[in-house]
């Protein structure tokens, strides 16, 4: 992971989170952010936000 950002108070979705973007291990693309919560007694303690254009269905693939 990378570096942590607050929130913008001005625009933000998820005010009481702080944020890291989340990279591809392979081609180091984003794929989406990770957010943790500033507060301890805020629930839930962490999500990931994911691209969607960055998810690829592999069952459609034929693959087991």
């Amino acid at each position: 992971m990378g570096r942590v950002y607050a929130a913008n108070t001005k625009t933000c979705i998820f005010c009481s989170y702080t944020w890291t973007i989340a990279l591809c291990a392979a081609c180091e693309s984003n794929i989406g952010w990770l957010f943790r919560a500033e507060k301890t007694n805020l629930l839930p303690k962490s999500f990931w936000g994911l691209r969607s254009s960055q998810v690829s269905d592999d069952t459609q693939s034929g693959h087991n």
